[in-house]
């Protein structure tokens, strides 16, 4: 037992016989803002002894700033102080914890000094960790938790090691859908007739390479089938979907990669469902997709991100599968070619060494939170320097960073993706969004590309919108909750998201003329109306005219970086001399090679699924 935990048990020992004998109780409560809305801490003081804290915080995400509310007035008890550290990756929350806890317990009699006092670090035992598996998993995220649960449903053993104090990574603060094309439901929505002209325009570009040559000739087989047929249901398909994600990327990206992207697209929407994945009824049109074949998870686990990792954490728990938190590898061993493991060390220091016996899935993600390591590639943007990022603080580029030191061979480093996104964002779905300058003027497509939007908003606007929906999407969407499980209508404060019945209200009281908003508004129902937008716009679903609605901000930020290591289609990774490295595999953001120089938006999430995937699934046969 710690010293810590021994010291806490004498003094709550201590309490209870004092509260026998008529001892004193105090509460306190207080509460401070937290990431995603107000943290409350409840606490119980008796003859000076903290014995309770309650931490209360329903709009904080789901596996990261819960993770503090949930960890950190256990803490606060067991140290009776609140000087103690937060929990990393949750930055936000904790400060909010740790404040409210504070002023809960001065509120209940104590004073700020007690409450403050330095607490004694517990000793920590730094003898070496030594484990072995017959598959190592770096990265806790959505392609490392698919490669885990595939790797041992193929019967091997696996550790996952993950620096970060929860799993998730930057799948689980993900608000896209997953892009598969489906017929089954798409074929229950309808899409406007001169949606056709999208796909014809795609068939008569020159191919680039004779796998786009295929593509083409498969799609234009199955659009003569869909006129014929008279139907006017949302057309859509694998080959489609290739075809979109390859010329997206402006036939940067390896054709090979995008085939089992997309051939495996509805397998892995199927798998996450039976591993206990639940998704909405309706096929949507994310941000950035350029088409509408977005499946989006319901709120079930808490965040739309949850239920890309959750599922799998829990059959990789049930198959007998081991997950080290705080433990960040920083080496890959090798012995005679082959990499048989990895060396890091703990968030407390200690030194460990994970051996593996068939093979090591690297899944660490992208580098859009090393801003030195962005600038030092960038190749796309006039700078990054300065700009915040959508991921997590964990996207630093580690697996990158440990490949390229035994020579794996980097690809597509210069493509890094810029996306408008804060905090206050309420989905990823375009289908009822505008996008709005400051005088409520649409300027962009709002269903252009993801790099088109990003340097329309930074040329035109200085680097931010405000985005608008009404009650289709607040309501009938997102059932009044955000993608971040925050509850819309309590969102509003008054300086970058504004909540109200009508256009007038929201406009007076962000400082834009009504007038030139309702204009806005008007044109583009008439858009909808007419089938044709002035500005392009081709995906017009529905029209924005029901309150309540809904404004907020949103600034360009890094959003996702193209380029890492290079793999196969069975994700072994290649060295600078094109050869295979025995025993290392890898999957998801840390890769490079399927997104060219612009990912579509929601292939992110089915490239962490199904190149996961493979990736478990090799390594396990290896």
């Amino acid at each position: 037992m710690k010293k810590g935990t021994i010291i806490t048990s004498i003094l709550l020992i201590a309490a209870m016989l004092l509260c026998g004998a008529g001892a004193f109780a105090a509460e306190g409560t207080s509460s401070a803002q937290g990431f995603g809305g107000e943290v409350t801490v409840n606490v119980v003081v008796e003859d000076g002894v903290i014995t309770q804290v309650i931490a209360e915080g329903a709009s904080e995400t789901t596996g990261v700033g819960s993770n503090a509310i949930e960890q950190l007035p256990a803490r606060i008890v067991e140290a009776q102080s609140v000087a103690i550290d937060g929990v990393a990756g949750a930055t936000i929350t904790s400060t909010a914890v740790l404040t409210a806890a504070k002023d809960a317990l001065i509120s209940a009699g104590m004073s700020e000094e007690d409450v403050t006092r330095e607490v004694e670090a517990a000793a920590i035992d730094t003898t070496p960790i030594e484990l072995t598996a017959d598959v190592v998993v770096v990265g806790a995220g959505g392609a490392g938790m698919s490669a885990a649960v595939e790797a041992s449903n193929h019967g091997a053993s696996v550790i996952v090691i993950e620096k970060m104090p929860s799993i998730g990574g930057n799948t689980l603060v993900a608000g896209s859908a997953m892009n598969a094309s489906q017929p089954t439901i798409q074929a229950t929505q309808t899409m406007p007739a001169d949606r056709i002209a999208t796909v014809e325009a795609l068939l008569a570009l020159e191919p680039q390479h004779e796998l786009m040559e295929v593509w083409q000739a498969e799609v234009s087989r199955e659009l003569e089938a869909y006129k014929e047929s008279g139907d006017n249901f949302l057309f859509d398909s694998a080959a489609f979907h290739k075809l979109q994600t390859y010329v997206g990327g402006d036939y940067v990206g390896n054709p090979e990669l995008i085939s089992m992207l997309c051939d495996k697209a509805i397998e892995g929407v199927y798998w996450l469902e039976n591993l206990g994945a639940t998704w909405k009824d309706e096929i949507v049109s994310v941000y950035g997709s350029t088409w509408t074949r977005g499946h989006n998870p319901t709120m079930d686990m808490g965040t739309a991100g949850a239920s890309f990792v959750y599922p799998q954490y829990n059959r990789l728990i049930e198959n007998g599968g081991t997950v080290l938190l705080n433990h960040r590898a920083d080496e890959l061993m090798t012995q005679d070619g082959s990499v048989v493991g990895v060396k890091g060390q703990t968030s407390d220091g200690v030194p460990f060494t994970v051996h593996a016996n068939k093979g090591v899935v690297l899944a660490t993600g992208g580098f859009s939170a090393n801003e030195e390591l962005r600038e030092m590639y960038n190749e796309q943007w006039p700078t990054l320097m300065g700009l915040d990022t959508t991921n997590p603080p964990s996207s630093t580029g580690d697996g990158i960073i440990m490949a390229e030191a035994i020579d794996a061979n980097l690809v597509g480093m210069g493509w890094i993706q810029l996306i408008p996104y804060s905090s206050n964002s309420l989905t990823a779905t375009i289908d009822g969004s505008l996008y709005l300058d400051k005088d409520g003027k649409r300027f962009i497509a709002e269903d252009e590309r993801r790099d088109v939007i990003a340097a329309a908003t930074i040329d035109h606007n200085d680097g931010w919108f405000w985005w608008l929906v009404d009650r289709k999407t607040i309501i009938d969407e997102l059932d009044g909750v955000s993608i971040y499980g925050k509850v819309i209508a309590d969102m509003d404060n008054g300086v970058d998201v504004f909540y109200g019945d009508t256009l007038e209200d929201i406009a007076e009281r962000a400082g834009m003329d009504y007038a030139t908003l309702q204009e806005t508004v008007d044109a583009y129902n008439a858009s909808v109306a007419s089938g044709v937008d002035p500005i392009g716009r081709q995906n017009m679903p529905q029209t924005i005219d029901e309150g309540p609605y809904c404004m907020f901000v949103d600034w360009i930020m890094v959003h996702h970086t193209m380029g890492g290591v290079q793999i196969d289609d069975n994700c072994q990774v290649y060295d600078v001399n094109g050869n295979v490295i025995p025993g290392l595999y890898a999957a998801g953001e840390v890769t490079g090679g399927i997104h060219g120089s612009n990912r579509l938006g929601g292939n992110a999430i089915t490239d962490v699924v199904v190149f996961g995937r493979i990736a478990g699934t090799s390594a396990a046969a290896r």
